[in-house]
């Protein structure tokens, strides 16, 4: 009998069978068993993990492909026009974006942060509520672009803003110098400290603007609407100021405009 359970055991061993609570590899390696308690814990555990693997995975092929990143650095893609590209991200983008098409093309909400963009068309693009912080356009070609209600500090060096519309925009610090604007609409805009410097501002619209800070200096605001307007803090030197239209709500900045003889 004995002989008969010694071998039994050695079978047991030999097959990788449990063993007072314990499991016996055919090495002879001994490994406790898992309670009920600790296996729940342990289905858990994986069930949670391969949730995250699919979230993080997700997530980057979402921010790969909904990207101008992954379109122009990663596809060479040059040509939007007309393209529906509302809310797209600018993540992996080292580079400037150039010599790219965007014309007709809606990037509303779009968050296009530190971008730089050279040598661009964005003929009549929607930017409506694009977020703009740091952005560069230069050279760039945004005649009739709409930019209502976008956020952000950009820079428009050297590019042709004919008939673009900045309404209730918020355009903190942003640099339009020397830039030809006549008719454009800043209705109820936020410009504060903007450089308008040297730039044709004629028959502009600011009614209900904040330009309080802002860089005036050798502008022409001649027969700009200023209905309501903040100019507090403006600085003007050498800017040509008539027949402008106010009201009683439009506040001058506590030193005297400097307007051209």
């Amino acid at each position: 009998m004995q002989s008969e359970s010694k071998s039994d055991h050695a079978v047991e061993k030999d097959t990788g069978s449990p063993v007072n609570d314990a499991w016996i590899s055919p090495t002879g390696s001994k490994f406790p068993l898992l309670t009920p308690e600790q296996l729940r814990k342990l289905r858990r555990t994986a069930v949670y993990f391969a949730l995250c693997v699919f979230i993080v995975l997700g997530l980057d092929y979402y921010l790969r492909h909904d990207s101008l990143g992954y379109l122009v650095a990663r596809r060479g893609f040059r040509d939007f026009k007309r393209q529906n590209l509302r809310g797209i991200g600018a993540v992996y983008l080292a580079d400037a974006v150039a010599g790219c098409n965007f014309d007709g093309a809606d990037l509303g909400d779009a968050n296009l942060v530190g971008v730089d963009f050279v040598r661009c068309s964005f003929r009549e693009t929607g930017f409506q509520g694009a977020r703009l912080h740091g952005v560069t356009f230069r050279r760039c070609n945004l005649a009739g672009a709409n930019f209502r209600a976008v956020k952000g500090s950009c820079r428009f060096g050297d590019s042709k803003l004919t008939g673009a519309v900045f309404e209730a925009s918020t355009l903190y610090g942003c640099s339009l110098q020397n830039q030809i604007l006549p008719h454009t609409n800043f209705r109820v805009a936020k410009l504060r400290n903007c450089i308008f410097k040297d730039t044709d501002l004629r028959y502009c619209d600011f009614e209900g603007a904040d330009l309080s800070g802002a860089n005036l200096d050798g502008a022409n605001l001649t027969g700009a609407n200023l209905r309501g307007a903040n100019l507090t803090g403006c600085s003007s030197t050498g800017s040509v100021v008539e027949s402008v239209t106010m009201d009683e709500k439009t506040i001058w900045p506590t030193t005297n405009i400097h307007s051209k003889n």
